[in-house]
């Protein structure tokens, strides 16, 4: 799986499994049962990890998501943010979702929306560079 993963991340296996320790050291309580792998055909896709986001009303996430590179632009990647919605609201008992991407990440925006998220400009996000 931290194979798979990192071949979705367009990342080393090392980088892919600090990944994994960061997420395990943010969200100890929850880390073993984000991890989820779309499969299709008995091909593993994608991958997404839902998550409630910690002292909030019950407030679901997505660490992360992303379609391995063979799968990109098939809309799978529609498929896969439904998963984590479904994971989110049924399994993580979510209350609401708040979903994040670059505003440069066209697709993933348009996944979102496709899904029925709506854009709210509650959220501002500042960048510093080192």
């Amino acid at each position: 799986s931290i194979f798979f993963l990192s071949e979705v991340m367009s990342t080393s296996v090392i980088d892919a499994e600090k990944f994994l320790t960061e997420m395990r050291t943010e969200l100890p309580s929850q880390v073993n049962n984000m991890y989820t792998v779309y499969i299709v055909n008995s091909e593993p896709v994608g991958v997404v990890f839902p998550h409630i986001e910690p002292n909030t009303n019950n407030e679901g996430r997505m660490f992360w998501i992303g379609i391995h590179p063979n799968f990109m632009g098939t809309g799978l990647g529609k498929d896969l943010h439904l998963i984590g919605l479904y994971r989110l609201k049924n399994e993580f008992k979510a209350m609401s979702y708040l979903g994040m991407t670059r505003v440069d990440n066209i697709p993933m925006r348009n996944i979102m929306l496709s899904n029925g998220c709506i854009q709210s400009n509650s959220v501002i996000s500042l960048q510093y560079s080192i």
